[in-house]
C-alpha cells in the first residue's frame, strides 16, 4: 500500500486510525466512497485491512459525524488588539456617516416652531377663513356649516346656480358665461338679431323671481301661451318651483270657465214590429 509503505508497523496502525477518523466526521455521502477506497488501497495489508473493517460503520445509513467540541478557551474568538480590525463585526458595507447638525439649522427651526406656538396661542379658537355666507333660496335661509344641511334636504348644488341659468328663451340653446351675465335669458345670436329677452334682473334676484320673470316672457311672446307655460312647469322637478308657477299662473292668467252643455236628448229605441204596426 503506496500509504502505508515508508512507516512501521505500529505508525502504519496509528496512520490508519487517524484516517478513518478524519473520514467518519464527514457526511455520510462524502464518507462512504472515500472509505470503500481505503479499503481497495488497504487489501494487501494485513494488519491495515483489520483496522478499516473494524472502523467501517455496520449501517451507512445511520452515519451522522461527530461534532467535536473543543474547550471554551478554544471557541472564543482570536482577535486581537493588532488584528481587531479584521473582526467580521468590525466590517460593514455602506453605512452611512454620521454627521452632527448644523447648529444654524437647529437655531431656525427653534424660531419656526417658537413662532407658530406663539401665534397659535393669540389665535386660539378663532378661524382665520370668512364665515360662509347663508344661501338665500325664497324666505329661506340656511347657512351652509349648520349641522341640518343634509337633514333639511335642501340642495346646495342646485341653490348654488346663478338665477339667470337655463337655455335661451328662444332658440333652447345653452348660453355661456357671458352671455348669463346679461341676465336677459338670451344667447348672443338671439340678442344680436333683436329678440325680446326678459327684463334685466338685477344682480341679487333669487331664484323665484327669475321663474316669474319667465312666465311673464312666456304668456307674452309664445305663440300658445298656456301651452307654454304647461311646458315650464313640467320643465322644472323641484315642488318649490312649481309652486311658484302655479301661483303665478292663477293670478295673472285668466282662465275661462267650461260651459257645461246639457245631454244630447234621444229618442226612445222602438222595435221594428212597432214600426211596422204604425205603418
Amino acid at each position: 500500500m503506496e500509504l502505508f509503505t515508508s512507516l512501521r508497523p505500529s505508525e502504519r496502525e496509528l496512520a490508519a486510525l487517524l484516517e478513518c477518523a478524519r473520514t467518519l466526521q464527514r457526511p455520510t455521502k462524502v464518507a462512504r466512497p472515500r472509505f470503500e477506497a481505503l479499503q481497495k488501497r488497504a487489501a494487501d495489508a494485513d494488519d491495515v485491512r483489520d483496522i478499516i473493517a473494524a472502523c467501517a460503520p455496520a449501517e451507512w445509513d445511520q452515519h451522522r459525524p461527530v461534532v467535536t467540541v473543543g474547550h471554551a478557551d478554544q471557541r472564543a474568538p482570536r482577535w486581537t488588539e493588532d488584528n481587531r480590525q479584521e473582526a467580521p463585526r468590525d466590517i460593514s458595507i455602506g453605512r452611512a456617516l454620521r454627521r452632527l447638525p448644523d447648529p444654524a439649522s437647529e437655531e431656525a427651526a427653534q424660531r419656526a416652531h417658537n413662532l407658530m406656538e406663539a401665534y397659535a396661542a393669540t389665535r386660539l379658537g378663532v378661524d382665520d377663513d370668512t364665515p360662509a355666507k347663508p344661501v338665500q333660496v325664497d324666505a329661506v335661509s340656511v347657512r351652509p356649516d349648520s349641522p341640518t344641511v343634509y337633514a333639511s334636504g335642501l340642495d346646495y348644488d342646485d341653490a348654488a346656480k346663478h338665477p339667470a341659468r337655463g337655455r335661451c328663451l328662444v332658440c333652447n340653446v345653452e348660453p355661456s358665461e357671458c352671455d348669463r351675465r346679461q341676465r336677459d335669458g338670451l344667447c348672443e345670436d338671439c340678442r344680436e338679431r333683436g329678440r325680446p329677452g326678459l327684463d334685466v334682473l338685477p344682480v341679487n334676484a333669487s331664484r323665484a323671481t327669475r321663474i316669474r320673470a319667465v312666465c311673464a316672457y312666456r304668456l307674452a311672446h309664445a305663440p300658445h301661451p298656456l301651452r307654454a307655460l304647461r311646458a315650464e312647469w313640467t320643465r322644472y322637478t323641484r315642488d318649490e318651483d312649481r309652486r311658484v308657477i302655479e301661483d303665478w299662473v292663477s293670478r295673472n292668467v285668466r282662465t275661462t270657465r267650461a260651459v257645461t252643455l246639457p245631454a244630447p236628448r234621444t229618442a226612445p229605441e222602438r222595435s221594428r214590429y212597432q214600426v211596422r204596426a204604425a205603418a
